[in-house]
């Protein structure tokens, strides 16, 4: 049943409007926390943990439940970065994804990095490394723009 005025997301692929996500910056010194992601966009990669925002959800309730599911940890969000469009196409210039994304820096108050739900698996990089790893460009721009740091 469709509700009145509502228009539905009808698939994350070729979506009828943008979605809501969130993402989770988690710093531990020069390491900052990744997840590689098990489903598409960007399936294989390592990007920030984070996923959708779910109906009646805040994006600060959203951020704290993905990382939870996502890394196992804990985490209290404490200040918002950025909000970041991810637009991808595909090769007859259709609108493949559209993601609004919403970044939180998040202090960990709990919790032990484990891999779970939509992520293969999680991990503690050096800043220094992220040049050495299958990570996103959006996702690299972003931490420039955020943090000081040389890969």
């Amino acid at each position: 049943m469709e509700l009145a005025g509502r228009v539905p997301v009808r698939s994350r692929t070729y979506p009828t409007r943008p979605v809501a996500g969130v993402g989770a910056v988690v710093v531990d010194g020069s390491r900052l926390l990744l997840v590689r992601r098990k489903h598409e966009p960007k399936a294989g990669s390592w990007t920030l943990p984070g996923g959708r925002v779910e109906v009646g959800e805040t994006t600060r309730q959203a951020i704290c439940r993905e990382v939870l599911e996502e890394c196992g940890l804990i985490v209290e969000p404490v200040r918002l970065l950025d909000v970041v469009d991810f637009i991808e196409t595909d090769s007859s210039a259709q609108v493949k994804f559209h993601y609004i994304l919403i970044d939180y820096e998040v202090s960990v108050s709990g919790g032990e990095v484990a891999a779970g739900s939509d992520a293969s698996d999680a991990c503690w990089f050096q800043f220094a490394d992220l040049d050495r790893i299958d990570i996103p460009q959006l996702t690299l721009d972003f931490l420039h723009r955020h943090y000081d740091f040389q890969t």
